[in-house]
């Protein structure tokens, strides 16, 4: 689920309608969906991996993919950590953890094993700071309903919806080759991909930086604006599409 679209989108309004505290409510609910969908998520895989016929050994292929799994799971929670930093106005301090725990990680990245574990730590120091940041902009939580935010759940559901039809459009064309062809196909095919995803990579950090100016214009219903740096991203990455 794409709870860290909704704290982007929600947080300010929120704060205007309902109070600050309800802001860091709202990303503390959130949070921790995020973290029930990581761990429920990778449960389910790891035991679709376990469960069908194979052993994990030291030397399975078993193995190798169900700790890729799991560092995968660890990181659900980013994003909605990453959606804290950027309404606070925490962005670079973030680019520059990232970078610093990159670093870090990258000696343990040939040993799967190792990588979930830095993963691990890395999400609980991101989604530390993220809220830390939270309380002292927004105050601690306060009660309030999710229902009484309209539009919440619709918004979540579409962006969860997006997200998958997005990472869908990404895998398949792997998936047809690799039932087609075999694995050198497929890392072919990636190869021949990599310059456009650079160019796209180039572009990436365009939303996240100006999605809270975003949600506050549409807290104040300034529609004008948002129309404006919707037709300035457009014309972006128009061309490197």
């Amino acid at each position: 689920p794409r709870v860290d679209q909704a704290v982007l989108r929600y947080v300010p309004w929120v704060r205007r309608r309902l109070g600050r505290g309800a802001g860091t409510r709202l990303f503390d609910v959130a949070l921790l969906l995020d973290v029930g969908a990581g761990i429920g998520g990778g449960a389910i895989v790891v035991s679709t991996v376990l469960l069908g016929g194979l052993q994990p050994s030291p030397v399975d292929h078993t193995l190798l993919l169900v700790l890729a799994l799991a560092a995968s799971s660890v990181q659900a929670p980013i994003g909605t950590a990453v959606s804290g930093f950027a309404l606070t106005g925490g962005l670079p301090r973030l680019g520059l953890l990232q970078a610093m725990a990159a670093l870090l990680a990258w000696g343990a990245a040939g040993y799967l094993a190792g990588f979930a574990s830095a993963q691990a730590c890395v999400a609980v120091a991101i989604c530390g700071l993220a809220r830390r940041r939270m309380l002292a902009t927004y105050g601690p939580p306060e009660r309030c309903s999710m229902r009484s935010i309209p539009g919440l759940l619709g918004f979540t559901a579409k962006s969860s919806l997006a997200a998958v039809a997005d990472v869908g459009a990404e895998q398949l064309p792997l998936v047809a080759i690799g039932i087609r062809s075999d694995t050198a196909a497929v890392g072919a095919f990636r190869v021949a991909q990599s310059p456009g995803r650079f160019a796209l990579t180039a572009a990436s950090p365009y939303p996240i930086m100006v999605f809270p100016e975003l949600a506050e214009a549409a807290a104040d219903e300034r529609s004008d604006h948002i129309r404006s740096r919707v037709l300035v991203w457009t014309r972006v990455t128009l061309p490197i599409a």
